[in-house]
C-alpha cells in the first residue's frame, strides 16, 4: 500500500487514467469516522432511562415498595456495566433519594433526577474519552 496517496494513473495499466481517483485503503484514512459502540454504557444508559421512566411515572406521596425495589436493581445493574466510580457515587446518592420518594416524601424527586442526570453525563464523558483514545491509537 501508499500510505494513502490518490493514484491519477494507475501505473499496472500501461499509464492509462482510472475512471475517477480513489484513495487507497490504509487503514483508518479515508474512511468515515462512526461512533464506536460502547456495549457497557448502552446498557447503563438502557438503565439510567428505566429509573427516570418509573420517576417520572410514579404519582409519588405513596409507598411503593416495587418501584423503590426496580430503582434500586436498576442502579446496580447500571453500576455493574460500567465499573466507574463516580458513577457507583452517582448511583448511590439516586437509591437514596429513591427511598425517600418511594416511601412517600416526593420532595426529593428533583435531586434524585439531577443524580441521575450526573450518571448520564458522566457516561457521555466517558464515552467521549473512548473515542479520543481509540482516534489517538488510529492516527
Amino acid at each position: 500500500m501508499d500510505g494513502g496517496k490518490i493514484f491519477l494513473h494507475d501505473e499496472r495499466s500501461n499509464g492509462q487514467p482510472p475512471q475517477r481517483a480513489e484513495p487507497e485503503w490504509n487503514g483508518h484514512q479515508g474512511v468515515e469516522k462512526k461512533k464506536m459502540p460502547y456495549v457497557d454504557l448502552d446498557i447503563a444508559r438502557q438503565h439510567c432511562q428505566e429509573i427516570r421512566e418509573l420517576v417520572t411515572r410514579h404519582p409519588g406521596g405513596t409507598r411503593d415498595e416495587r418501584a423503590l425495589q426496580k430503582v434500586q436493581q436498576a442502579c446496580r445493574a447500571a453500576t455493574s456495566a460500567v465499573s466507574d466510580r463516580e458513577c457507583r457515587e452517582h448511583a448511590g446518592a439516586v437509591e437514596d433519594y429513591a427511598c425517600e420518594v418511594f416511601t412517600g416524601a416526593a420532595e426529593f424527586r428533583q435531586e434524585m433526577l439531577q443524580e441521575l442526570s450526573a450518571i448520564l453525563a458522566r457516561l457521555a464523558a466517558l464515552e467521549a474519552l473512548r473515542d479520543a483514545v481509540a482516534q489517538h491509537r488510529a492516527a
